[in-house]
């Protein structure tokens, strides 16, 4: 038994992935600002980072083969694929890389989940 139906999961994996870029943005926006002060520090940690990737990765893991067992579709599987890739290099790339890579990862797996949620309600 699921406790979340696909579109749920999607949903949760596409929110996920939302807040994986909002914290990509704005932390170092706000920690540039001096607005967060000790816990900026804390977001700031490849601890932080890890324990944000956890979700992403559980809810992939979830959604995905899920999704291409119900709609035949291995596009969406694919795109969170390379956009999983890009979350985890953005985690070992130097500061200067980490923003991009994390950006361009969380918006890879929110079109990943979208077009698996919009394939698997089909």
């Amino acid at each position: 038994m699921n406790l979340l139906s696909a579109s749920q999961r999607d949903l949760a994996g596409a929110l996920c992935s939302g807040l994986c870029l909002s914290h990509c943005l704005l932390t170092p926006l706000l920690l540039a600002s001096g607005a967060l002060g000790t816990i900026g520090a804390v977001l700031a940690t490849e601890t932080t980072h890890w324990v944000l990737l956890a979700p992403v990765l559980l809810l992939a893991a979830l959604s995905f083969p899920a999704g291409v067992k119900h709609h035949g579709r291995y596009l969406p599987a694919m795109i969170a694929g390379a956009g999983l890739l890009l979350l985890l290099i953005a985690l070992m790339a130097g500061e200067a890389l980490e923003a991009w890579l994390t950006a361009a990862g969380a918006l890879t797996m929110l079109a990943a989940h979208g077009f698996n949620r919009r394939w698997s309600r089909g």
